[in-house]
């Protein structure tokens, strides 16, 4: 998922501080079909999306944060 706004890094020390606008998540599991359909959902409707990430993991020659939790609004 790419996400608007201005890149975000992880906090210092973490293997995922290279600024990044991605976040990167299993979507085959329920609670990661959940995600991708909310995520769809907020989007094809207009709504702002705000994601809290928890760690970070390597993937494809690059590390990304995973998701924490989300709320949307708007």
């Amino acid at each position: 998922m790419a996400l608007d706004g201005a890149p975000f890094s992880g906090p210092s020390g973490t293997t995922c501080a290279a600024p990044t606008l991605e976040f990167r998540w299993d979507a085959s599991t329920p609670a990661g079909k959940l995600a991708y359909g909310s995520f769809l959902a907020a989007y094809s409707s207009g709504k702002v999306v705000s994601v809290y990430y928890s760690t970070c993991y390597e993937l494809w020659n690059g590390v990304y944060p995973t998701i924490h939790y989300f709320h949307v609004t708007g």
